[in-house]
């Protein structure tokens, strides 16, 4: 699989903005809302597993046809996935660099 050019730049940017278009609004809530165990999000098998999901979610064309695709996984991947994807997003925002005028 080949990534288009800023295609996770573009998650993140939306992300940024308040708009998660890989997740729906109850999944984000449940996913949150659980306390997770670190060994669930650190399992070599629920690693391999993610990211076979992330690059068949990034292979997909739109935003739509992602999103579908998560909805159908396991309420737990989705779970770990929503956690991993803003653990991300946090990161990206705190690294951002703003030139102030």
């Amino acid at each position: 699989m080949e990534l288009k050019p800023g295609q996770i730049l573009g998650i993140l940017r939306q992300g940024e903005r308040g708009y998660h278009s890989l997740f729906d609004k109850t999944t984000i809530r449940r996913a949150l809302s659980k306390r997770m165990d670190v060994s669930q999000m650190t399992d070599s098998q629920v690693f391999a597993q993610v990211k076979e999901v992330v690059t068949d979610v990034l292979g997909l064309t739109n935003s739509v046809e992602q999103r579908d695709y998560i909805d159908q996984l396991p309420s737990q991947t989705q779970d770990i996935l929503v956690r991993l994807y803003f653990r991300v997003l946090d990161q990206y925002m705190k690294n951002r660099q703003y030139t102030l005028h």
